[in-house]
């Protein structure tokens, strides 16, 4: 794992996240895997908290991914690759349709339209690993490719502090309206790859 994801890792972001009551610690492993299967279960009734648990969440699962993939353990990388892209459709969802819409609005197209990008390379990333046969490896620009959307896709979720930063300034009648949207999505569970049709 490079140094720069464990240092991100130990922001604070993540020191804010383990200091929140009511979070608790996500441990569904799979061969080693630290994601969430109860990605959707909210810790508590506050924007913030769901938030936080999402991203931190998130940066776990990739983390795990990107360390897969430097290791050529191709066939445990395509079933994260799956887990992560059925764990992160609603949050994905719910931050390209109604949340992304409201931070335009204060921090500008240009902005935002930029987070919009590092999650097509994050799906881009996932398509590209549950394509893979099992006993595939990539060729060596392949692999390249992989690890720097992926790099890039990670620092987008554990750099969710900017991002944190309005969800705390939204009024309360505000959260609850953003939180409702993301309890919907949450229910209807698209997965990642399902938002974007093939593209």
């Amino acid at each position: 794992m490079p140094r720069y994801a464990a240092e991100k890792c130990g922001s604070a972001v993540l020191r804010c996240v383990e200091s929140r009551n009511g979070l608790r610690e996500n441990s569904a492993n799979l061969h080693g895997t630290v994601i969430a299967s109860d990605l959707g279960d909210m810790s508590s009734n506050l924007l913030e908290d769901a938030f936080i648990e999402d991203h931190r969440t998130l940066t776990r699962g990739l983390s795990r991914l990107v360390k897969l993939v430097q290791e050529a353990r191709y066939d445990e990388a395509v079933l994260v690759a799956n887990e992560i892209d059925q764990a992160a459709g609603p949050h994905i969802e719910f931050e390209e349709k109604s949340f992304y819409p409201e931070v335009r609005k204060t921090r500008g197209r240009e902005y935002v339209e930029n987070l919009y990008d590092e999650h097509r390379s994050g799906l881009e990333a996932i398509r590209l690993l549950m394509k893979l046969e099992p006993g595939t490896v990539p060729a060596p620009e392949d692999r390249e490719r992989l690890l720097f959307l992926l790099r890039r896709v990670l620092d987008h979720a554990v750099s969710c502090g900017t991002l944190l930063s309005h969800v705390t300034s939204l009024g309360d009648d505000e959260q609850q309206r953003f939180l409702a949207e993301l309890e919907r999505c949450r229910k209807v569970a698209h997965k990642w790859s399902e938002l974007h049709g093939s593209e």
